[in-house]
């Protein structure tokens, strides 16, 4: 199982943005779902918090080029906060009372992993996203680099 974990909401069941009169599914829009953290048997966020997975994908980029230490859960209401810090090679991820440690090569990989898999679920909604669709999908991608 991933560290980070995520299903994303059936485009049939996301509700399209924009203007009453030419609403669409843009690329954010897409990305609602349910994100989690399975740090062995050890649930940080529980069963999961629901919102845009991109997001929480935008806030493990930060942490993956160490521009941030916590995990952006602002948007949600009573959110726990879940920080990493780096000793050496070590990476400790830390939450209400418990924390988790790895090599800080497996945080990059599983953070990797996280893109690829979410990424390659974003293109399976290419043919129901709107006309930017392709366009976000693409620039998007690349921030990893």
């Amino acid at each position: 199982m991933a560290l980070f974990e995520f299903e994303l909401t059936p485009v049939d069941a996301v509700t399209p943005w924009g203007p009453p009169n030419a609403p669409e599914l843009c690329w954010y829009a897409l990305t609602d779902g349910r994100f989690w953290i399975q740090a062995e048997s050890k649930l940080p966020l529980g069963p999961g918090v629901w919102f845009y997975a991109a997001q929480i994908w935008e806030s493990l980029l930060d942490i993956h080029r160490e521009e941030a230490s916590v995990l952006n859960l602002r948007f949600l209401e009573a959110a726990p906060e879940v920080t990493f810090s780096w000793v050496g090679d070590t990476v400790r991820m830390v939450w209400d009372g418990d924390s988790y440690e790895m090599p800080q090569e497996r945080l990059r990989q599983e953070i990797r992993d996280f893109h690829e898999r979410f990424f390659g679920a974003m293109a399976e909604r290419a043919s129901r996203g709107g006309p930017r669709f392709a366009v976000d999908q693409a620039l998007r991608y690349s921030w990893l680099e």
